[in-house]
Order: structure tokens, then C-alpha cells, then sequence
């Protein structure tokens, strides 16, 4: 619908019963493709501000990230002078993602 520019648009209601038996197919990778996809598509509509929305939230999730560790660092009782440097490291040395579904181990800082 976004990329073909639909006009007119209805809703088609599904309804889903009890799961009987098997399990569910989504999965956590399922998940990630949903957000990639996601962001593809925000991509196409809104090029120019894309890049920096991705950015912010990026930012905002390692901040958040620092400061539940510095925060758990500082409950668990380590000392002010290495708190901030426990929480930055656990914030960015595990990973660094480019996109949703590429991650890569980072071993440097």
C-alpha cells in the first residue's frame, strides 16, 4: 500500500481461535525481518528523514542501556570513578548494529 499509492482501502477482519495443537511460528528472527521491513519501508516514504530517525533511536537505546547499567552498578555498590566506565562499556562494546538484522561483535571500543 505504500509503495503502489492505494486510494481506496478496506479493512478485512481476521479472527484467530485457540492454538490446538503445534507451536507458534514467530519467532524472535521473525520479529527483527518485521522491523527491518519496517524500516524499509519508512525508508521509501520519508528518505531525508529516515537517517536521522534511526540514529536518535539508536542513541536513545544506548543511553537507555548505560544508564540501567550505571544504575545497577552503582545499587550493586561499585564505587562512582568505575561506574561510568562499566556502563559505558557495557552499553557499546557487545555489539554495534547497523541495521536491525546485521549485527556484528565488537571486541574494540
Amino acid at each position: 500500500m505504500t509503495k503502489c499509492r492505494a486510494e481506496a482501502v478496506c479493512e478485512v477482519p481476521i479472527h484467530f481461535g485457540a492454538r490446538q495443537k503445534g507451536e507458534s511460528k514467530l519467532t524472535i528472527k521473525q520479529q527483527f525481518k518485521y522491523l527491518e521491513h519496517l524500516s524499509r519501508l519508512y525508508d521509501f516514504c520519508f528518505p531525508r528523514s529516515s537517517p536521522m530517525i534511526k540514529f536518535l533511536i539508536a542513541t536513545l537505546v544506548g543511553w537507555g542501556v548505560a544508564l540501567a547499567a550505571y544504575i545497577g552498578l552503582l545499587t550493586a555498590g561499585v564505587h562512582l570513578p568505575w561506574a561510568p566506565v562499566l556502563a559505558y562499556s557495557a552499553a557499546v562494546s557487545p555489539r554495534r548494529c547497523s541495521t536491525f538484522a546485521t549485527c556484528e561483535l565488537s571486541t574494540s571500543f
